[in-house]
């Protein structure tokens, strides 16, 4: 049957956006990356000259041994997890969704919980103290890497705990009682069933905890700013500083070598992914575990795990009532600052400007694309998804600096529509449509087609309807996503009072302004405003 023209017609602009905005900027990085500024082909001189560089090297060191300790540590973490809440909490929708919270809030609304926590008189040295120990430097030493792998481990636990836990999930109980029957211990089950039938979400969670190991950036540099100590300093300040000395040739080369790097990785991890996916077959039988009696250590530890995740959200909302008077023990003092400041507000209704059109545009384009990649079937629209797929893997400080590169070249410089629209064309809103759209049988479609119905009405009234929570999940995503956007607005954003709030909250922190608490808590209200109506649905 022939397709629909404006099918066609989306899946095709889908294809130019991001054309336009990923591979041909980062064709111009590696065109960049092999010239001199006198346009001059040099070969790989630049990247023998950033090679000799010792800040290049010092990031380089610092980024991978990053990555190795705070992926082990994540994956370690979250699979304990996994199997607690797999074993007692199996059907437990709310405690899922908690456990996700601190990877989607704004990291700017957080920076003073983590700097009151690791200042010199913070709380965690005055629990050294307590105990006999020497207070310690957080911030100017070497111990500043701990506290950058402290929020990271805050911030990606509960998304890698969720990940294994729903491969943990379809393993099913039958596998456990076969193993057990022919006289398997507890250590045999797990290491013959449990980690061999986890073993695809294991690397899906290895590959997630890579990316956003990369993606720690954030974090940094609103607590540290661009030049760090050299304990954190990564191979992401590395190529930010090269942007804001405006040489392209350091800054493309380098990018280059944290695409090689990363691109490398994530190759053999998606290919054991693959490989594993394709010899494993199981069928989920019922349910995974008989219902564990919950003890009291269950709760315990419930209320342990759900109290850390959520402390930092808490102090902020607490504080934000906190007067600036001692006598007074509640006050809405810090709220009036905030609504009367019109630089404050300027910034809340940027960040609207920003997120606002992105949601509503990738939403839209997801799901006509995602549905067009269902019906097209063809090799070539399969391999077209593929490239969607890797360039959705990719480290943000990848993509960000070559799409910065092009939009300069259209006249979109300091411009939110050199944010919104390399967004509106991101890969990972195709994706996460495209997955919902597996749950739908397609002899359902061909049905109601030899019924009559056209594309459009079978879309509308059969594939919709059934998607509609991945939709609301997409848009909960995509809004977390640039409503905490700093990466993008610090490189594509030069006006200091167009920047959106996300930005100015690590300005706010360092300039004890009285107000940060009310506004952190505003800035965080859409994302929990939204995250609530996910449980209600």
């Amino acid at each position: 049957m022939k397709k629909p023209k404006i099918l066609t017609g989306i899946l095709k602009l889908s294809i130019f956006g991001v054309i336009s905005f990923y591979i041909v900027p980062f064709i111009f990085n590696i065109y960049y990356a092999l010239t001199n500024s006198k346009k001059d082909f040099v070969a790989l001189a630049n990247f023998i000259t950033i090679i000799k560089n010792p800040f290049f090297l010092l990031a380089l060191k610092n980024t991978v041994v990053f990555i190795i300790i705070a992926v082990l540590l994540v994956m370690s973490l979250a699979f304990l997890l996994a199997i607690f809440f797999n074993k007692y909490f199996s059907k437990s929708k709310v405690i899922c969704l908690l456990l996700v919270v601190p990877y989607f809030l704004p990291s700017g609304a957080l920076i003073l919980f983590w700097q009151n926590l690791f200042k010199a008189n913070g709380v965690i040295n005055i629990i050294l103290n307590y105990c006999g120990l020497h207070s310690l430097d957080w911030i100017n030493s070497k111990w500043a890497f701990v506290v950058v792998v402290v929020i990271y481990l805050w911030k990606n636990t509960g998304l890698i705990t969720l990940i294994l836990y729903s491969g943990l999930k379809k393993i099913p109980q039958v596998y456990f009682e076969v193993a057990q029957s022919q006289g398997a211990n507890k250590w045999q089950c797990f290491k013959h069933v449990q980690l061999v039938y986890a073993l695809p979400s294991i690397i899906i969670a290895l590959i997630v905890s890579v990316v956003n190991s990369i993606n720690i950036f954030k974090e940094i540099y609103l607590l540290y700013g661009s030049y760090p100590v050299k304990h954190i300093y990564m191979l992401q300040h590395f190529i930010y500083n090269q942007y804001l000395n405006l040489n392209i040739a350091k800054l493309t080369s380098s990018a280059i070598v944290l695409f090689i790097v990363v691109f490398s990785l994530l190759v053999v991890l998606l290919y054991k992914q693959k490989q594993v996916s394709s010899k494993l077959y199981y069928k989920n039988q019922g349910k995974n575990y008989k219902t564990a009696r919950k003890r009291l250590w269950v709760i315990f530890v419930v209320i342990v795990v759900i109290s850390v995740l959520l402390l930092p959200i808490i102090y902020t909302i607490v504080n934000s009532f906190k007067p600036i008077s001692k006598t007074i023990v509640f006050s809405l003092k810090q709220y009036q600052e905030f609504f009367s400041n019109r630089l404050l507000l300027k910034m809340y209704f940027n960040s609207i400007i920003i997120s606002l059109p992105i949601v509503i545009f990738t939403a839209l384009l997801a799901i006509f694309t995602a549905y067009a990649f269902m019906r097209f079937k063809h090799k070539f629209i399969n391999n077209i998804f593929t490239v969607y797929i890797i360039i959705m893997l990719l480290p943000k400080m990848v993509l960000i600096l070559p799409t910065f590169l092009i939009t300069n070249k259209m006249g979109l410089s300091n411009n939110y529509l050199a944010i919104i629209l390399p967004a509106i064309f991101n890969p990972l809103s195709i994706f996460i449509i495209s997955y919902a759209l597996k749950s739908i049988n397609e002899q359902l479609i061909e049905a109601a087609l030899s019924c009559g119905a056209n594309e459009y009405q079978v879309l509308f009234k059969v594939v919709l309807p059934n998607i509609k929570k991945y939709i609301l999940l997409l848009i909960f995503i995509v809004f977390a996503e640039y409503w905490n956007t700093v990466d993008e607005a610090i490189i594509f954003i030069k006006n200091q009072q167009s920047l959106p709030l996300s930005v100015y909250l690590s300005t706010m922190a360092n300039s004890n302004n009285t107000a940060f608490f009310a506004t952190s808590t505003l800035y965080m209200a859409p994302i929990i405003l939204i995250f609530v109506l996910l449980i209600i649905i």
